[in-house]
């Protein structure tokens, strides 16, 4: 149904480029996003679409378990227009999807870096470096041995540096490989212009995924023949 009133220009996603397709909408496991421009007549047809699904479908939709969220330049007369049309309350911040936070804005580097060393404290440093209230515990092991495997004297924890550059150059693959994925067609609009994505340039102004997939890229390139 989001398909079909997108393809009739009824509702407008979101687009990171001109070239590029517009999303009007994401799932994920159990979750939806879905993406329009801040107005009245776009505000009422979601909501058109949402009771027609409850209907043909016969499951009713959780409105506590909705939210709205708009851009900083939509003025607040027009929101409180459409979460009357909607009947939903707006959220700034959209949680945490496995410690991280939905939105980061530009503080990539020192949210991340936070969540890692959380989980090295939580998991394993009260293990194996004995650290509580503040007082230095013993380091049995530097965190480099840990890593090597387990015929080498370590016990084979992943490298979290490697790992990731490893899982961003399975990504980069994808985005060689499979020219027919959203994802290639959205970086295709940005970066891909003039260029595949083995020779494609870091650009102006790139984003935070997309110097990622440079990386990843730079690792592909290292075993390609």
């Amino acid at each position: 149904m989001l398909r079909v009133v997108e393809e009739r220009k009824a509702i407008s996603g979101i687009r990171i480029s001109r070239e590029s397709p517009s999303i009007s909408h994401i799932l994920f496991v159990d979750d939806t996003m879905i993406f329009c421009r801040a107005t009245m007549d776009e505000g009422g047809i979601i909501m058109n679409i949402l009771k027609e699904y409850e209907v043909e479908s016969r499951q009713m939709i959780d409105i506590n378990k909705c939210s709205v969220s708009f851009s900083p330049r939509t003025g607040r007369r027009i929101r409180e227009d459409i979460m009357s049309i909607l009947g939903l309350k707006e959220v700034r911040d959209q949680g945490k999807y496995l410690g991280l936070p939905s939105q980061v804005g530009r503080t990539k580097n020192k949210v991340f870096r936070s969540r890692i060393r959380g989980w090295k404290s939580k998991l394993l440093s009260q293990f194996f470096w004995a650290n509580s209230d503040g007082e230095k515990g013993i380091h049995w092991k530097a965190w480099e041995s840990l890593c090597l495997g387990k015929l080498e004297g370590g016990l084979g924890f992943k490298n979290l540096e490697c790992m990731n550059l490893a899982l961003l150059a399975k990504q980069g693959w994808r985005v060689a490989t499979r020219q027919a994925s959203l994802l290639f067609k959205l970086l295709k609009g940005r970066y891909l212009k003039r260029s595949s994505f083995l020779h494609a340039k870091l650009g102006n102004n790139p984003s935070y995924g997309w110097r990622n997939l440079q990386e990843g890229r730079a690792i592909l390139l290292k075993g390609a023949r």
